[in-house]
């Protein structure tokens, strides 16, 4: 070294010295740009995860609402099926009008009577599109709801509810009595809210053939604030209090095997919901009354 610098030995060491500091920075500068690789590698591992996982989710939601959309498919399929006994019933009296008539008008037919003919077609055209609306409330019940909430009269769903349920109204003799302003709206998905009714006035049915007479059954409704609130009252037995704290979940029923599935008022309670309202059930004085709230119009 002496011989490569002579002179200067103070200038050795200070080389010496600022070469040493110069490796021992760059060793630090290796060391901190491998721990960024390597936290750099990390998050993308983490987002490459995240990103996974979110798939994941989402798939699975997706998979949740189309399971939930098949389940309440499943309960109006159920309600129907119910619905189609009475539905017969409702039938049978226009088509046996029409057989009839059809015989009325051979004669007048034959007697040259083309007054007495026509006035049987009118009543053969009255009969068929009697039939036809119920089959036609049937068939839109049973359709796919498309989701979509607008405002609407209640009194049309309730119109409509009444409507399918009249075949098992009628052979019980129910006096079914609706206190709906026809100015009263709310913002809802119609085929919704004719499914929570039709499947609440079933429930009711079933409780009120365990009446021997006067059995009643009401629809009253009232605005309050920002929602509206619609009460159906039937004076049939009493739910028992251990019962009212189950009556929604889904699968609950106190019916017989096979004649219930359990599934009808759980549905109505998570579509209530799900419109922005609610739906209860309670015993008051001599009749059960349950009350479905939902967000007011105009």
């Amino acid at each position: 070294l002496r011989l490569v610098f002579p002179l200067d030995e103070d200038y050795l060491f200070l080389w010496l010295r600022e070469a040493a500091r110069k490796d021992v920075l760059r060793d630090e500068l290796m060391r901190h740009l491998l721990e960024r690789a390597g936290l750099i590698w990390r998050i993308q591992s983490q987002q490459t995860e995240h990103a996974e996982t979110l798939g994941q989710k989402s798939r699975a939601l997706e998979e949740l609402a189309n399971s939930q959309q098949q389940l309440v498919q499943s309960g109006k399929l159920a309600a129907v099926g119910q619905l189609a006994a009475g539905g017969a019933h409702e039938i049978n009296s226009p088509l046996a009008a029409i057989v009839l008539q059809a015989q009325v008008a051979r004669r007048r037919l034959e007697k040259d009577d083309k007054e007495g003919v026509l006035r049987s077609l009118e009543i053969f055209d009255s009969a068929g599109q009697r039939a036809k609306v119920i089959i036609d409330n049937l068939l839109n019940f049973s359709r796919l709801s498309d989701g979509r909430r607008v405002a609407f009269p209640l009194l049309e769903a309730v119109k409509q509810a009444r409507a399918l349920v009249e075949g098992r109204l009628a052979p019980l003799a129910v006096d079914c009595r609706i206190e709906v302003a026809p100015d009263l709206q709310v913002v809802a998905n119609l085929q919704e809210v004719d499914q929570i009714l039709t499947n609440v006035m079933l429930n009711a049915v079933d409780a009120l053939k365990e009446r021997a007479e006067e059995r009643k059954l009401e629809l009253r409704a009232r605005r309050l604030g920002d929602t509206v609130e619609l009460e159906i009252a039937n004076n049939g037995p009493l739910i028992p209090e251990e019962h009212l704290e189950k009556l929604f979940e889904p699968f609950f029923t106190t019916k017989p095997a096979g004649q219930g599935t359990g599934l009808g008022l759980s549905l109505g309670y998570q579509m209530a919901r799900s419109q922005g309202g609610s739906l209860v059930a309670e015993n008051r004085h001599n009749e059960v009354v349950f009350r479905l709230t939902l967000p007011a119009g105009l």
